[in-house]
Formats: structure tokens, C-alpha cells, sequence
């Protein structure tokens, strides 16, 4: 083959060989424009379906419990973002914006939960409108297709026995964004049907308290009685208005151990439940604690021995214990106005007797004293006990052979002025010097009776011996109680 032909061949290979890059350049080039061109007109919007739903449509509950319920969120291609809309009607539901916050879905973020958007008045009750949009923090080959967003409540009670409240998603302004570009949105399926939750509350109330009424013990308590009532768990008594006691569930009586002014006071009683509900009505009864009778003391038996004069009269001892019936260790002394002594033996006419009570603070000597007086003149009473200030009454008229019992009988004046002076001069307790007059601080409570008295209470203490050494109020021991008594009589004198 000449060389010519040879040439000719090769320009022929090389125009293929160009025309087959330009034909794939080409191909190239068109495929890229279409694809561009279909992506650059297609539409935003995606026809997938998103579903929202409730994990459940009704719930029943009682006033102070938690409800919670589940937002169901679902798509086929996964969603980047989440923006619902939902609202509550009625009186008894309150959303409980932290507990539900501390509990999103994992792997979004919250960019917006709104606790309260706005609140209108309507006929079935309060609406609340809130927000929530959630965005995802995945990329798109990762996104979800599936959310559980919980969504907690407490149930108020209103004071209804029955009520309904509902939850409900606004499906126009709700919206779930899907993984493509931004702004795409998937349709909601909630818009083809109502999209509710509703809780209905049933508490009944705690039923009324019945049959109330009171009783007492005298001097000691007011007593509370009355038919225990349903659906309660407790109760709360008042009195005057204010509370006094809470008690606990199937009670049915109560004892005040307080007498205090011995007033009539007004007392309530409220059945309640542990859901916040109380009955509604509040039975009240009007009492007080009752004073007990006074008991009156002993007849003396008459004895009229040669020489003698027999005596029975009232002190005051208004630091005695409520419980002691009876004062041992009292000394008597009859002596002379003037002092001196009118017995026939030349003695002190001293006697250490019993006291007996007679109502509250008041004792009488029991059985009655007997001197051997020799002439009617007016007397002097000395009386002290080992722990009490000593007290003297002047002008007492003893007859000589006479029987006396000096309680106010107007045919025996002979008394004098000792039942008369009884209020004017209590005896106080507080003194630790016993019946020595020439101890120091005798007949005077002072500081050093308060030591001596805190010192007895310490070793008792400790000993776990009960001591009457420094008993002021005669109950057996020594105690703090004494130890206040001897502080509220400091400076408190004898005569």
C-alpha cells in the first residue's frame, strides 16, 4: 500500500474517534440537564402521608393523680422536625410543662414549647392553646420514622364529683417536616378525623360526718363523737373556726384534753379524701368542758371532851397537782394573839395533820383538830408545811368546851375571821427549808430554793429514783414541774 493511502486511513480513524467523545460529551451534557431541569421543577411538597394519633382516646382519673398520654407521630421516609399545635378544654386538666420537657424523644432538640399560648373563655370551659416543634439532630439518612411524645397533666379537682376535659391537636396549624430540603412537609392524616383525648374525672366527695355530738369528763376533756362517713380518708377538726386536730381514716370520736375557761366553744368536723376533696357540708356542735361539782367536806362526829375546843377550816394551796386528794405533814399552831401559849399543858397546841381536797385548790383539815382551851379570847392560827410559806390568822374566836367546825355557819361566829381570809392568803409552795426557823431563808422563797430544787430533779434523773425532797405540787417526785412552780412563787413571803 502506498503511503498515501496509509495516511488517508488514519485521518479517517481519528474523525471517528472525535465524533464518539463528542457523541458521549453530548450524552453526558443531556442526561445532567434533565436531571437538573426535573429537580429544579419538581415539587416541594411530599404526598406522603404523616399519621398523628393519641396512644389512647379516653382515660379515667381522680383529682390529684397524673395522667399522661402519648402523641404518635409517623411518616415512611423519616421526619426532621416536628410542629404541633394542641389545646385543652375544660376546668380539670393542667399541663405539666416541666415533667413533659424532661422527657422528649431522643435525638431532637426543643426550639419551641410554649406552657401558655393563649386561654379564651368557652361554654365547656377554660381552652388553652400551647405549642411544641421539636427538630431533629440526625442527618437525613438517619432521620426517624417513628416519635412518642409524652404529654403530662395533673387532674385538678373543682369540687365536681364528675367532669370531662379534653386534649386535642389543631390540625391546621400543626405540621411534620420530612427529610428532603427544608420546608418539605408530608400531608397529616389528622386532618381526615378529630384527633381528641378526653379524661374523665371521677371523685366523688368525701360524704358528710353525721350523728355529732359531745360529750365530757369533768375537769378533763371535751369529747367529740360522731357516725363515721364514705369516701373519706381522714378528718380535720375545728374549733371557733380554727384547726385543731387532723385525724386519720375510719375515725370516729376525739377527746380535747383542754378545759381551760370552761366556755362554750363551737366545734366542727370535716370529712376529707386524699384527692383534695372535703365534704361539703360541715356538721358543728357547741360545747365546753364541764366543771365537777364540789364536793362537800366531811360532818365532823361532835365530841365535847372536858376542856377542849375541836376545829376543822380551809386553806388554799394553788400549787397542789390537779390528781393529789390528799396534803400530809401540815403543822397547826394555836398560840395567843400576842403570841404566847394558851394550851393547859404549857405546849404550843402544835399538831401535824392531813389535808383532804375540796374542789379545786381548796383543802380542809381532816379529821378536826382538838385543844384543851381554857379561855374565849381571840387566837392565832399558825399553819406551814415543810414545803409551803408559813401563814398566820389573828383574830380567831375559839370557844372554851365548845364543838366549832368554822365553815360559815352563821350560829357559830365564834370563827372569827378564818374562812375569810382564805383567798387573801394561799399557801404557796417553793420553800426548802423545811419547819426550821433558824434556817437561813426560812419562810421566803428565794434563788437558793430554785437550786436546791434543780438539783433534787438532776438526781432524780440520774438515779431513776423518785425523790419528794423538793416536791412542790405533792405528785411523789421531783421534777421540772416543781422546779417552775418554785420559780414562778420567787420572792413570795410568809407571815
Amino acid at each position: 500500500m502506498k503511503f498515501g493511502e496509509i495516511r488517508s486511513i488514519n485521518n479517517m480513524k481519528q474523525v471517528f474517534k472525535i465524533a464518539g467523545i463528542a457523541l458521549v460529551a453530548l450524552g453526558v451534557s443531556v442526561g445532567l440537564w434533565f436531571y437538573l431541569n426535573g429537580y429544579l421543577t419538581k415539587s416541594k411538597a411530599s404526598t406522603t402521608d404523616a399519621k398523628l394519633s393519641f396512644s389512647e382516646t379516653t382515660k379515667k382519673a381522680k383529682g390529684g393523680e397524673t395522667v399522661k398520654v402519648g402523641l404518635l407521630v409517623t411518616t415512611e421516609t423519616g421526619m426532621s422536625g416536628v410542629d404541633i399545635t394542641f389545646e385543652t378544654t375544660g376546668t380539670n386538666l393542667n399541663f405539666l410543662y416541666a415533667q413533659s420537657t424532661s422527657q422528649l424523644p431522643v435525638g431532637f432538640d426543643e426550639r419551641v414549647l410554649t406552657e401558655n399560648m393563649t386561654t379564651t373563655q368557652t361554654a365547656q370551659g377554660t381552652k388553652v392553646l400551647r405549642r411544641m416543634m421539636l427538630v431533629s439532630k440526625k442527618p437525613a439518612v438517619q432521620l426517624p420514622k417513628s416519635l412518642f411524645i409524652p404529654l403530662y397533666f395533673a387532674v385538678i379537682n373543682n369540687g365536681q364529683t364528675t367532669a370531662k376535659s379534653s386534649i386535642s391537636v389543631n390540625l391546621s396549624s400543626s405540621q411534620v417536616s420530612g427529610p428532603a430540603v427544608p420546608g418539605n412537609l408530608f400531608t397529616l392524616l389528622g386532618n381526615r378525623k378529630p384527633l381528641d383525648f378526653t379524661v374523665e374525672v371521677d371523685d366523688a366527695r368525701a360524704a358528710a360526718a353525721t350523728n355529732l355530738f359531745c360529750d365530757s369528763i369533768c375537769g378533763t376533756a371535751t369529747i367529740l363523737k360522731w357516725t363515721d362517713s364514705a369516701n373519706e380518708d381522714g378528718y380535720t377538726i375545728l374549733k371557733d373556726g380554727q384547726q385543731l386536730a387532723k385525724l386519720g381514716e375510719n375515725t370516729q370520736a376525739y377527746p380535747h384534753t383542754w378545759c381551760g375557761d370552761f366556755n362554750t366553744h363551737t366545734y366542727a368536723v370535716i370529712a376529707y379524701n386524699v384527692r383534695g376533696s372535703v365534704s361539703t357540708t360541715e356538721p358543728s356542735i357547741k360545747c365546753a368542758c364541764q366543771r365537777c361539782p364540789t364536793p362537800a367536806p366531811p360532818t365532823p362526829t361532835p365530841v365535847q371532851p372536858t376542856n377542849s375546843s375541836d376545829l376543822i377550816f380551809r386553806l388554799q394551796f394553788p400549787d397542789v397537782d390537779s390528781t393529789v386528794s390528799q396534803l400530809a405533814d401540815v403543822k397547826i399552831t394555836i398560840l395567843g394573839d400576842g403570841g404566847e401559849r394558851v394550851c393547859l399543858d404549857d405546849t404550843d397546841c402544835a399538831f401535824t395533820v392531813p389535808f383532804t381536797r375540796m374542789g379545786t385548790s381548796n383543802y380542809f383539815s381532816s379529821p378536826q383538830l382538838q385543844y384543851n382551851l381554857n379561855k374565849t379570847i381571840p387566837y392565832s392560827l399558825v399553819v406551814k408545811h415543810p414545803h409551803t410559806v408559813r401563814r398566820t390568822y389573828k383574830h380567831v374566836f375559839l370557844k372554851w368546851r365548845h364543838v366549832l367546825t368554822c365553815l360559815g355557819n352563821a350560829s357559830e361566829s365564834g370563827c372569827g375571821e378564818l374562812v375569810s381570809e382564805i383567798d387573801k392568803k394561799p399557801m404557796y409552795s417553793g420553800d426548802m427549808q423545811g419547819l426550821d426557823i433558824t434556817a437561813e431563808g426560812y419562810n421566803i422563797i428565794d434563788s437558793k430554793d430554785l437550786t436546791a430544787v434543780g438539783a433534787v430533779a438532776d438526781s432524780q434523773k440520774v438515779s431513776n429514783i423518785k425523790s419528794s425532797e423538793g416536791d412542790m405540787n405533792f405528785d411523789g417526785s421531783t421534777d421540772v414541774k416543781d422546779y417552775g412552780i418554785v420559780a414562778r412563787n420567787l420572792g413570795k413571803k410568809g407571815n
